[in-house]
């Protein structure tokens, strides 16, 4: 199930007043794929048969074909990998290149290096012609162009992706709807319900915002 992005607009509406629609609805997509990017809270997993695909040179690197379980969203990471059943600690980065530097770090047992090439494409190096299934925990984002999400965005998430919204409509220099001393409460309430979301993630889905959450960092949450 999904719920349209108006949603979230008509909550945002009434305290950025007359800001019109299309700036309105940016900023309203803005905050809810900041908040996915950074949360995690949208997860998916899924294992797809590579027995037929010959790792390409450098780092043995193989593209997996995403595109059948992520229509309508963007990858944003790999959380958990296993390849034919044994488990890889994922790390982000692109190598594929010349460059020979990254050999040595690239055949960590307990390593597998991604990169993520675009919403249908996941590359994976270090694969070795007899890997056969791989199966990834990936978070997931809404595309940019999006007009309804999933539903748990809206009802788990919406007090966030609202907050965010106006944090980022109220702090517009210069417009009629402008209020920095708001748009910096708004922000604060943003940050908050991220470091919560993600605690959450980290935590294997218990915990929630029912409960006291000091505020803290995790990653690019500041």
């Amino acid at each position: 199930m999904a719920t349209n992005v108006s949603e979230f607009k008509n909550l945002v509406a009434v305290d950025v007043m007359p800001c019109p629609d299309p700036i309105m609805n940016r900023e309203v997509v803005s905050a809810i794929l900041e908040f996915c990017q950074k949360t995690s809270v949208l997860l998916i997993d899924f294992e797809i048969d590579i027995s037929d695909e010959t790792p390409a040179t450098p780092q043995d690197s193989v593209d997996v074909d995403v595109s059948t379980y992520t229509s309508g969203v963007r990858p944003c990471s790999i959380h958990e990998i296993m390849v034919d059943s044994v488990r890889y600690t994922p790390r982000a980065r692109n190598i594929l290149t010349d460059v020979t530097y990254f050999t040595s770090q690239n055949s960590l047992d307990t390593w597998k290096f991604f990169h993520i090439v675009d919403e249908d494409t996941v590359r994976v190096f270090d694969m070795s012609s007899d890997d056969g299934v791989i199966w990834f925990n990936m978070a997931v984002k809404p595309l940019r162009t999006a007009t309804s999400v999933d539903d748990v965005l809206f009802e788990d998430h919406s007090e966030a992706i609202v907050a965010g919204a106006k944090w980022k409509l109220l702090s517009m220099p210069g417009k009629e709807w402008t209020d920095l001393e708001n748009a910096l409460i708004y922000r604060q309430k943003f940050k908050k319900y991220m470091s919560a979301a993600k605690a959450r993630v980290l935590k294997g889905g218990s915990g929630g915002y029912g409960e006291s959450v000091e505020y803290k960092s995790f990653g690019e949450i500041d």
